[in-house]
């Protein structure tokens, strides 16, 4: 029975963690789902809003907008940021 280098340990070590990133890779790209997080939609309808300047417009974009959870959302934040120190 032969021993095998650490050479070539070292180079079938490499080759088949480059074949499992590639494969990984091509998954992914297959996979392509994109889940968006409950805050991600909000800020989205945020950033959705009329390029009016007319004052009915500015009105529907208000009323559309809501901040009825930001006082539940900033204590949770800070709850956090205390947990971590």
């Amino acid at each position: 029975m032969r021993i095998v280098s650490n050479k070539n340990h070292i180079a079938l070590l490499a080759g088949v963690l480059i074949v499992a990133m590639v494969i990984m890779a091509l998954v992914m790209r297959r996979t392509n789902v994109i889940v968006f997080q409950p805050y991600e939609v909000e800020i989205q309808q945020l950033e959705e809003q009329s390029t009016s300047d007319e004052i009915n417009s500015i009105e529907e974009d208000l009323l559309d907008t809501d901040l009825s959870d930001l006082d539940r959302e900033l204590q949770e934040i800070d709850q956090e940021l205390e947990s971590a120190y």
